[in-house]
């Protein structure tokens, strides 16, 4: 396993100070799938895994200022002072609406206002979606991130009946959500997140390669080949390779397979999102937090996507005894700006190296030196960003120096030629040495030493 930084989990990390347990990254993971459970078991984490208190799992969505609770049963869909009558009404009439024809994908928020309307859509799809993907639900795809439904609108059923339904068949009825048909919990570990880390980095031992990053991947026959950089460069042979890097990462080792990777990979939006621990005496905070937290609609405006309440989620985990815990997440695609508003001053500095590791300069820009570099030679830069705390990261690129093009043959015709006469200039004969495209032509005419327009 090759791991870009010298540390392991990427985002997951947990920090422990003063009593309380805070995870930076992911806080939990829902057990639809029992292959991480398994997982975690094989690692001996039995003892730690820990589920969700159900006698608190209650959402709220802030609405108008206030902490709404967010319907999850016909009860407290009726009692809910989330959505207007008129806004009930209308959801509870979409078994009658006429399903789409269309098989086109379509946006989850297109989706729930054409199914439930749009009241329903912006209280209780978008702040969802956004807790969850940090994303608008006008731009995150019904398929990709809400496939139970999608698959629902294929075969033409109801949504509202179906979740009906499943609720029916789910013990003690919990569960229904716009995200779910049935019950998922919601679990985590006693130690935080990070323990699952800690367990896979003890199971695999030296397998793991830590300040490893992958430089390019090529295809070898039937099997692959992948360039490793760091302080001891190495080429490894491997039979299966699975990329796990975000697509702003992949793309540099990805593109030599296939030139239109790096676009592809360009194209992937990632909503960047700020998580804030804040810790509270529980006698200083009016709410009981009888819940797991709260969401908020981008209609209310503002970068706080939602608060969760880790010390309701996981009683006696989180917070030392009369204090609570909670984890404020901002920004997202609601405020992108938010994650640069660190008051940090980063400075960048590089390192250009060629294909033996000789240092060949440290500005931003490298002039190219035919006596020092031939066609065919690998430069490398690697770029370090560093804060006014020490903090830093750093991303590597290489590349192959292009052999120039072979000189073309130059006819005019006519020639000789009259003042009156339009002449024409063909060119041929130039080669690619790489043989790695096309060459192409481009003329400029000059009068007398004079560019002619």
């Amino acid at each position: 396993m090759l791991e870009a930084s010298s540390s392991l989990g990427g985002c997951i990390r947990t920090e422990r100070r003063d009593g309380f347990t805070f995870d930076h990254g992911p806080a939990g993971f829902l057990n639809r799938h029992p292959s991480t459970l398994r997982m975690a078991r094989s690692l001996g984490l039995s003892e730690e895994v820990v589920s969700g208190c159900e006698e608190r799992r209650r959402r709220f969505i802030l609405s108008g200022g206030e902490l709404r609770r967010f319907p999850d049963s016909p009860a407290t869909f009726l009692g809910s002072d989330l959505l207007s009558v008129g806004a009930k009404l209308r959801m509870l009439i979409e078994p009658a609406i006429p399903r789409t024809r269309s098989r086109d994908d379509e946006s989850v928020g297109d989706f729930a206002r054409r199914r439930l309307g749009r009241e329903a859509a912006e209280l209780m799809f978008d702040p969802v979606m956004s807790g969850i993907y940090a994303g608008s639900s006008n731009l995150l795809s019904l398929r990709a991130t809400l496939p139970q439904m999608a698959a629902l609108q294929a075969d033409r059923r109801s949504l509202l009946v179906t979740m009906l339904r499943s609720r029916a068949r789910t013990p003690g009825g919990r569960g229904a959500s716009p995200t779910a048909l049935g019950s998922r919990r919601y679990v985590s570990f006693k130690s935080g997140m990070e323990s699952l880390v800690d367990g896979l980095r003890s199971a695999l031992g030296d397998a793991i390669h830590r300040d490893s990053p992958v430089l390019d991947v090529a295809r070898d026959g039937h099997r692959w080949r992948v360039m490793v950089g760091g302080e001891e460069p190495t080429e490894l042979m491997a039979d299966v390779v699975v990329s796990a890097a975000p697509a702003t990462a992949a793309r540099h080792y990805l593109t030599g397979l296939d030139p239109r990777l790096d676009a592809s990979c360009r194209a992937v939006p990632y909503a960047p999102v700020v998580v804030v621990g804040v810790g509270f005496h529980e006698a200083d905070v009016p709410h009981p937090l009888d819940g797991f937290g709260y969401l908020i609609p981008s209609r209310e405006r503002g970068s706080v996507l939602g608060v969760l309440w880790p010390t309701s989620i996981y009683p006696g985990h989180r917070s030392p005894d009369g204090h609570v815990l909670m984890r404020v997440v901002l920004g997202g695609e609601r405020d992108r700006g938010m994650c640069d508003a660190d008051s940090d001053t980063l400075t960048t500095t590089y390192a250009w190296t060629d294909g033996a590791d000789a240092e060949m300069g440290t500005n931003s820009t490298l002039q190219l030196d035919s006596t020092a570099v031939s066609p065919g030679d690998t430069v490398t830069c690697t770029a370090t960003v560093t804060d006014s705390d020490g903090g830093t990261a750093s991303d590597t690129v290489s590349l192959t120096v292009n052999a120039l093009p072979t000189a073309p043959s130059v006819i005019i015709e006519p020639d000789p030629a009259k003042t009156t006469q339009d002449l024409v200039a063909t060119a041929s004969g130039s080669t690619d040495p790489d043989g790695s495209g096309t060459v192409t032509y481009s003329f400029a005419w000059y009068e007398n030493g004079i560019l002619s327009a």
